[in-house]
């Protein structure tokens, strides 16, 4: 379960998709995503 939300994370990351294309709507869509994933990660990384 937990490598599935690392896994996931990575997956979801604006970083790991959007370097290619630097266009800001995808950055924008992508963002709130990739927080929520960074958010996740930090906190399983934590405990």
């Amino acid at each position: 379960m937990f490598y599935f939300f690392y896994i996931m994370g990575d997956f979801v990351t604006p970083h790991y998709y959007f370097t290619k294309s630097q266009r800001t709507s995808h950055l924008y869509n992508g963002t709130a995503l990739g927080l929520l994933a960074y958010f996740i990660k930090k906190s399983l990384t934590v405990a």
